[in-house]
């Protein structure tokens, strides 16, 4: 997984809900809902974009809405 902040967008959303959690608290339901098949997978995923993130660190946990795709998506 590599995480990019600088590319072009490809959907419009609306954000519909926000959670504030700490990382060890993140469960498999969260895991899931992320496209993840484990709690562990996630977690690692998380670690290689956020290499400072441990047990205490607050994460947050947006849903979102899809509003529009973009047109010219990659």
């Amino acid at each position: 997984m590599k995480c990019r902040y600088n590319d072009p967008p490809v959907c419009l959303v609306k954000i519909v809900s926000r959670e504030k959690k700490r990382f060890s608290e993140l469960g498999e339901e969260d895991a899931r809902l992320e496209g993840f098949s484990s709690t562990e997978e996630l977690k690692e995923a998380l670690r290689e974009c956020y290499e400072n993130i441990n047990d205490e660190t607050e994460v947050f946990i947006y849903r979102f809405k899809l509003l529009k795709t973009a047109k010219n998506r990659p």
